[in-house]
């Protein structure tokens, strides 16, 4: 039976993961890759844009941490965002980055964007495939709560995902 959970634990992470994908790529992007202290110095002024308001910046600081989240993390010795910080390996690196992306797209869902809503439950979902039992259940209420509002303002990939951060038994 732990093998069938396994299995679809993993079908959901690559759900959500693709979900997350199609999300970023529906999204505003720029023209071509920036390198990792422009991505650096763009994220300071999106985050900082972010916390006095502009929502939009939330949803595109959330896009910008979930596509870094998946590349390979190089060592740094600031306390940069889209690095691996000293005594952090790659697996803390990337729960803080999942963190992150939960709250910028939460407070972009908080702003009625509606892929703001849809990438808060990805975000949540698979941060939560790392969590044991207890703490599962409430990332889950949350990441669907996001779902379905994302789906009540219109974002069919919300709507696609709802139900789908509930666990195996």
């Amino acid at each position: 039976m732990r093998n069938g959970r396994r299995l679809t634990i993993n079908h959901t992470v690559s759900s959500l993961l693709l979900a997350l994908a199609v999300s970023a790529c529906q999204a505003r992007a720029p023209a071509s890759v920036p390198s990792a202290n422009s991505a650096q110095a763009r994220y300071a002024v999106l985050t900082a844009s972010c916390a006095h308001g502009n929502e939009n910046d939330c949803f595109e600081a959330g896009n910008m941490v979930s596509k870094l989240r998946v590349s390979e993390l190089q060592p740094c010795n600031a306390d940069g965002a889209f690095c691996t910080r000293p005594g952090e390996d790659s697996a803390v690196a990337k729960k803080r980055l999942d963190e992150q992306s939960v709250e910028l797209f939460g407070q972009a869902c908080d702003a009625d964007i509606p892929e703001g809503c849809s990438n808060a439950g990805v975000a949540l979902g698979i941060l939560g495939i790392e969590m044991g039992d207890e703490e599962y259940a409430p990332a889950s209420a949350r990441a669907e709560a996001y779902f379905e509002r994302g789906c009540k303002l219109g974002s069919q990939s919300a709507c696609m995902f709802r139900g789908s951060t509930a666990r195996a038994k």
